[in-house]
């Protein structure tokens, strides 16, 4: 009986030390500019994927950025473009990197005439 309630506890400490590796790991910062834009308009959305390091801030290459149903890859300085035309609404934006947690940024499209 002792052996089970320790093997057990055992069981539980494992786990909880497997969750804790998992959020060791690093996660991606994805910024997007414009993080406003105009419904309807062509817009170019730039896309920058950074990951914090000690103190600095490291840029992500070859991370996927998908948004409003678009895919790009991140180049060597970290950034992504994607030109889109969306209808009035939010979007979500997210990259993501197998060695790393993924990255959300948000936009907001707004109707004609609002935005700025």
């Amino acid at each position: 009986m002792c052996a089970l309630a320790v093997c057990a506890l055992a069981g539980a400490t494992a786990q909880a030390d497997g969750g804790a590796a998992a959020d060791a790991r690093g996660r991606i910062h994805l910024s997007v500019r414009p993080a406003t834009a105009e419904a309807n308009a062509v817009t170019y959305f730039r896309f920058v994927a950074t990951r914090s390091v000690g103190d600095t801030l490291r840029r992500v290459r070859a991370a996927t950025v998908s948004f409003a149903g678009a895919r790009a890859h991140t180049d060597g300085r970290g950034r992504a473009v994607i030109v889109r035309r969306l209808r009035t609404g939010h979007y979500r934006a997210r990259a993501c990197k197998t060695s790393l947690a993924c990255g959300i940024a948000r936009v907001a499209v707004l109707p004609h005439g609002a935005a700025r």
